[in-house]
């Protein structure tokens, strides 16, 4: 370990065999030991020996390549340096941390107070850091992420009850998760348990999508079925203002698109009042009613300049938003002046 302020930030640098990040259950494994090593109190041990006789300690850590001065400082967790310099092929070396360091370090493990890891990336080809921080930060990070475990689970069981719910608020639970996720990627927390919570909100987030997709399936079932239903009771019509069953642009243009299919020579143009009371236009326009000047661009401008929408699209298709629920029958009486003067009606 390389402390710089040991009570607050520790990091620790090493060769990646693999190349690849420390997967969160490790670095789960690896905070539990040091956790336990804490709890435990261990005496760190520390004293200055021939270099000769410490490289002989079975389970030395040294750094390779590193030129260490003789004598040379040893410093062990737990376990009296004194007996593995006597007999350095004792295997209890092996089960401890004992390594030459000339830095400062703690008189006992227990002084940390509390251990976290909170971070792990690369910063060079096949080396990787490890950044955890100790005594009241590591406490702070602990709670913050109990806390955000805690929001993360009560927004996941809201959510796994209220999905068969035909009124699931999707947008309102997509708020909630980007709001979750945010703060989750601003907080020091422990890094495994960040990355278990960025899983879980992910989840969450395939749920409200999911729904999403099966409302807008949903509406443009209606929205079609709308639109098969003036088809079949009044066929052979020479344009077609029709208002539909609340939807959004696609279930609009899904409208549009059985429009130019079932009745491909006749312009037409679709009205709906969202949710949140705004209206919303899709139109097409063939090439016969074009060669007459109605085309779908032009029609839907002349619809939305008087109620105060816009407009975009071309002279075959176009779409517009603006205008409110109070203004449907003004529109529909517009849309409606407007291909019969083109048509000549």
């Amino acid at each position: 370990m390389c402390p710089i302020d040991v009570f607050v930030f520790l990091r620790f640098c090493f060769v990646s065999i693999q190349q690849k990040a420390v997967s969160p259950k490790q670095l789960q494994e690896c905070e539990k030991i040091v956790q336990e090593m804490v709890a435990s109190n261990k005496t760190v041990f520390a004293k200055v020996c021939p270099l000769d006789q410490a490289k002989e300690i079975q389970g030395l850590r040294a750094v390779f390549g590193e030129v260490y001065p003789n004598p040379v400082r040893v410093l062990s967790v737990g376990l009296d340096i004194d007996p593995l310099i006597r007999d350095p092929s004792s295997p209890a070396g092996s089960v401890t941390s004992v390594e030459f360091c000339g830095g400062t370090h703690l008189h006992g493990t227990g002084d940390m107070n509390a251990f976290t890891i909170v971070n792990e990336e690369a910063i060079a080809k096949g080396i990787r850091r490890v950044v955890a921080v100790t005594s009241k930060e590591a406490r702070a990070a602990i709670s913050r992420g109990q806390v955000l475990h805690e929001k993360v689970t009560t927004l996941s069981d809201e959510i796994a009850g209220v999905k068969a719910n035909s009124d699931f608020d999707f947008i309102a639970y997509g708020k909630r998760i980007n709001g979750l996720k945010d703060e989750l990627s601003e907080s020091t927390v422990p890094v495994w348990q960040k990355d278990d919570l960025r899983t879980r909100l992910q989840a969450c987030k395939k749920v409200t999508v999911d729904a999403e997709r099966a409302a807008a399936k949903k509406v443009s079932e209606i929205v079609v079925k709308s639109v098969e239903s003036l088809l079949e009771s009044s066929p052979g019509q020479p344009f077609i203002v029709h208002v539909v069953p609340p939807a959004g642009p696609q279930a609009l243009s899904d409208g549009v698109t059985l429009l130019k299919k079932k009745a491909p020579n006749t312009p037409s143009l679709l009205i709906s009042v969202a949710a949140d009371g705004a209206l919303s236009c899709c139109c097409v326009s063939p090439k016969d009613a074009i060669a007459k000047g109605l085309k779908a661009n032009e029609w839907l401008s002349g619809v939305t300049e008087a109620v105060g929408g816009k407009s975009g699209g071309t002279e075959k298709q176009a779409m517009a938003s603006g205008g409110s629920t109070q203004q449907v029958d003004q529109v529909v009486d517009i849309a409606r002046q407007f291909a019969s003067m083109k048509l000549s009606l």
